[in-house]
């Protein structure tokens, strides 16, 4: 059936028609792809969720194309009136052309300002130029709309396809692209044969796509008997344990937490291996004490250090793990090496996610194929335009990140293999400085006084509605049984103490004491370990609850990892010291809560403590470190300077590294934070 369209009328079921069309090639490349559009809230059949949302992708695509031939039908100019298909074809191009544009601009950090706008306004002409070329044949043959719109479509898919994976072999590929162009033929050929431009039957494009969602959700999924648990790391960027009500603070900062946390293993005294985000993370990831690894800021030698190490992810993925990293830390974003899927997102706010990096960073990573799964822009147009309109009307910080993100894990939970378990390791940064949400804050404006206090505290109670949103994404697709959370941090704040507000390095109480919890549902009730420990065991931890049968009661074991691991942290300058060296001050902290500070940096504090460098404090007697002990009890000075060289001595060293930059564009985002 040929839907003819009467001059100067618009025709909604062709509108309809080509929104059903575009929007079914979509969903059926990019499932190929390993994406699927999310609208509808988590469900608990995968064979349900997954068509389901390709069904609401394509109406919501359909009702755009409608509104966009509405729109074109009422500008100026016959032309425009009778070929207003073409326009709506040429507008979704333009959104592929910014899925593309996305990762474009990650290029830009590395090219001069001339290249750049050079290169801008070649985009801009190919998008043009391919507009043209499409209306002019349209006018032409206006039967020939939908095989050049076709054509167009191929190219394009197999464009984004070569982009997304520019680093494997051609050859791997191949069945990606054989596949894209067998539909977009048969598509085509139909098409050709009924000699029309736009028809009712075209829809059965989107019903293909429905089905190949249908065949991929029953694939998927869960059902049998998983062997393993899902684990969840989740890092609350800059937490302090005192701020959290789950540790005691008189704030009711974490409600939500603690009543999930019932059942649970909570240490009260834990401890990162150094006082920044960086070497604590690559501590997280490899299980080594910041000598041995030397990894500290992310240059080109460090990251290449860093691939060479079997970390957690590539641990877990051995295991049979899909893994994933989400991050709102630039820093963290360069850590993705075996991880099957990463996202970096800015807390500030994006409609879309993207990867932050640079195309050599890209080239060295250990993931398998495909190489670029989880780590673009969403590929679905009409999902970026309800984004786009939902982040204008939002404030200064952008709660759409929080959906986004949850959103990616229920995504990645419908397309894993039946059984198949799964690691998230996800970092927010609501409380590190800046602290987001913060009440009346509005872009580019100076807070004179600033509440640190009030702030830190309010975004806690945001990190806390957070984590119940995660929380239900698996109890609502029935995982929760089968999951153990890991909640902890890589460092805190200073919030007035010694005079100090903010993310200041150091070894006090409130930048290195930190949040260490494991919950489960499945274990019976709260158990608390009191002793000190060290998050240099997290790594042997995580692998041993991947090890073991999800529900088994394993706190006992976990206390006997961390028991074992002295508690020390270091702190490498990112300028060297008067005797030449990087690495400068160190923190331990006894079984017997006995806590010893070396750190030259101190005096430059210019706090209540003038200008010693040197501390001892009792924590059982002095939680929070307002006597300095140092210079009257020497005997235990002296033991705890023995059990630290006991340490160095038995602790390996990696070798020296050269000297090396950090990438530009990281170094900017790291100075925005605070961090250089």
């Amino acid at each position: 059936m040929v839907l003819r369209m009467k001059p100067g009328r618009p025709s909604i079921m062709k509108l309809v028609t080509a929104g059903a069309m575009i929007a079914g090639l979509d969903v059926f490349w990019n499932l190929a792809l390993g994406r699927i559009p999310i609208y509808l809230p988590p469900l608990l059949s995968p064979g349900a969720a997954i068509p389901l949302n390709a069904l609401v992708h394509i109406g919501v695509t359909a009702a755009f194309f409608c509104l966009l031939g509405t729109l074109i039908f009422f500008l100026p100019g016959r032309w425009f009136k009778k070929h207003y298909a073409a326009g709506t074809v040429t507008a979704w191009g333009v959104f592929l052309g910014l899925t593309v544009l996305a990762r474009y601009q990650n290029l830009q950090q590395e090219m001069s300002p001339t290249l750049v706008l050079l290169s801008r306004f070649a985009l801009a002409a190919a998008i043009a130029a391919g507009a043209l070329v499409l209306a002019k044949t349209v006018r032409r043959s206006p039967k020939a709309g939908w095989p050049v719109f076709l054509v167009i479509s191929a190219f394009a898919a197999t464009g984004i396809l070569l982009l997304r994976y520019p680093l494997h072999p051609i050859l791997s590929l191949l069945p990606f692209l054989g596949g894209i162009w067998l539909v977009h033929l048969l598509a085509g050929v139909i098409l050709r044969r009924r000699r029309v431009g736009i028809t009712v039957p075209s829809v059965g494009v989107a019903a293909l796509a429905v089905l190949a969602a249908a065949a991929a959700g029953f694939r998927s999924g869960g059902g049998g008997d998983p062997s393993r648990p899902h684990l969840v790391f989740l890092v609350l960027d800059a937490a302090r344990a005192d701020r959290m009500s789950l540790y005691g603070y008189r704030g009711s900062t974490t409600p939500l937490l603690d009543s999930r946390a019932g059942n649970s293993l909570l240490f009260r005294q834990a401890y990162p291996t150094a006082n920044y985000t960086f070497p604590s993370h690559v501590t997280f990831f490899t299980g080594l004490y910041n000598r041995t690894h030397d990894i500290w800021q992310g240059t080109e030698p460090e990251m290449e250090r860093y691939r060479g190490f079997d970390n957690l992810a590539c641990s877990l993925s051995r295991r049979g793990y899909r893994t994933l990293l989400l991050t709102e830390n630039p820093w963290v974003a360069g850590l993705y090496g075996g991880f099957s899927h990463y996202h970096y997102l800015d807390i500030g706010g994006m409609p879309v996610s993207g990867w932050q990096g640079t195309w050599k960073d890209l080239s060295s990573t250990p993931s398998r194929f495909p190489l670029f799964l989880g780590n673009t822009p969403s590929p679905f147009a009409a999902r970026q335009l309800l984004d786009c309109l939902i982040f204008s009307l939002q404030g200064y910080y952008k709660g759409l990140v929080d959906d986004y993100q949850l959103r990616l894990l229920y995504e990645r939970m419908l397309l894993r293999r039946r059984d198949e378990p799964l690691f998230f390791f996800i970092n927010w940064m609501n409380v590190h400085n800046r602290y987001y949400p913060a009440a009346g804050r509005e872009f580019g404006k100076t807070i004179r006084p600033y509440d640190w206090s009030g702030d830190y505290d309010r975004a806690m109670a945001h990190v806390d509605r957070r984590i119940d949103g995660l929380w239900e994404l698996f109890a609502r697709t029935g995982e929760l049984d089968r999951t153990v959370f890991l909640v902890a941090s890589d460092h805190g704040e200073l919030l007035g103490e010694y005079r100090v507000f903010g993310h200041t390095r150091s070894f006090f109480q409130g930048v290195i004491r930190v949040p260490l919890a494991f919950i489960s549902s499945a274990w019976p009730g709260r158990r608390v370990a009191e002793s000190p420990v060290s998050l240099v065991a997290v790594k042997p931890a995580l692998e041993l609850l991947a090890d073991r049968r999800p529900g088994e009661d394993l706190r006992a074991e976990l206390i006997s990892v961390f028991a074992d691991r002295p508690v020390v942290a270091e702190h490498r300058s990112f300028q060297p010291g008067p005797d030449g060296e990087y690495l400068r001050g160190w923190m331990l902290v006894s079984g017997d809560r006995a806590k010893l500070i070396r750190d030259p940096e101190a005096p430059g504090f210019q706090s209540t403590w003038g200008g010693t460098e040197d501390f001892l404090f009792d924590l059982e007697s002095d939680p929070r470190e307002e006597e300095n002990l140092y210079s009257s009890r020497p005997r235990t000075v002296e033991r705890l300077q023995g059990i630290y060289r006991d340490w160095r001595e038995a602790t390996p060293v990696a070798p020296a590294l050269a000297e090396g930059r950090i990438a530009p564009g990281l170094k900017k985002r790291l100075r925005a934070m605070g961090y250089l």
